[in-house]
């Protein structure tokens, strides 16, 4: 399973100013080529518009109506944080057409979430867990986080790289404990300051998780997310064929490009030389 996470976590590289066009543009496509699940609204989830962190260009509700009218396979969901959001905006969340919620929390955030969580299940709405800072977390403390919450109804706990500094051993030992003592599907969301994010999403696919995050041109806050056309074209390639990822790349390269403050991610051509094989040295034979 794939999430792409561009209208939401991506917002923090354009200053959250994704248009309702914009939305339904990259949300259609994305059905397309058959991603799995799609989140939209604020990088800090619902409500932290209003807190001071920065108000998105179109209303944060409207954003999750106009994706839920794009979308014919795609769930749609959104953001909510510990200590920002507010538990009327679940309802409205809901409301609008949200199919899934995805609670952000602290480890000394356990009693708080676990309240959300029950109000969650009264709405009917399906519940994922990302534990932030998880590479943070000592390995008893992490244990007795997951003990915790491994009786709650929720589809996924995630483990959540927020600095983009873990590897494939760090990741190795968080994803053993939360194997462990949780009875849950598992997900990944990686951050790519040292340019692991790609490999391990696929490393954490291999290794019996169940769920990765992408972003489309790897957009999102400093170095970036894993990049949603690379990570689908390694699904394809080492788990099952599922993902269409010329769709992707175009969407990435016409849409989402040229919405970046910044570049983030591999370019288009680097992608492409990479995925059949060919030396960048050929490519003057192309011209």
């Amino acid at each position: 399973m794939i999430l792409d996470c561009t209208i939401r976590d991506g917002g923090y590289a354009n200053n959250f100013q994704f248009s309702l066009v914009e939305i339904r543009k990259i949300t259609n496509i994305l059905n397309e080529a058959l991603i799995d699940y799609i989140e939209v609204g604020h990088g800090l989830g619902l409500g932290a518009g209003n807190l001071g962190h920065g108000y998105c260009f179109e209303d944060e509700f409207e954003q999750i109506k106009t994706a839920k009218l794009a979308s014919k396979k795609s769930l749609i969901g959104t953001f909510f944080v510990c200590g920002i959001g507010k538990l009327e905006n679940l309802k409205k969340a809901k409301k609008f057409g949200a199919d899934f919620i995805r609670i952000g929390f602290e480890i000394n955030q356990l009693n708080e979430v676990k309240k959300i969580i029950n109000y969650c299940k009264k709405l009917k709405i399906k519940i994922c867990l990302n534990l932030m800072k998880t590479h943070t977390i000592s390995a008893s403390d992490l244990k007795l986080a997951v003990q915790s919450l491994s009786r709650s109804e929720i589809e996924y706990f995630y483990i959540v790289d927020s600095s983009g500094s873990m590897t494939t051993f760090d990741l190795s030992k968080v994803l053993e404990i939360v194997k462990s003592n949780c009875k849950h599907k598992i997900g990944l969301h990686c951050h790519n300051n040292l340019g692991l994010a790609n490999s391990n999403s696929l490393w954490f696919l291999k290794s019996g998780g169940d769920i990765i995050d992408g972003t489309l041109c790897s957009m999102g806050r400093s170095a970036g997310n894993a990049q949603t056309e690379i990570i689908s074209y390694l699904y394809n390639k080492e788990v099952e064929k599922k993902y269409n990822i010329q769709k992707l790349i175009d969407l990435s390269d016409k849409i989402v490009s040229p919405l970046m403050i910044k570049k983030q991610g591999i370019e288009k051509i680097d992608m492409l030389l990479g995925m059949s094989g060919i030396h960048s040295g050929f490519l003057k034979l192309f011209k």
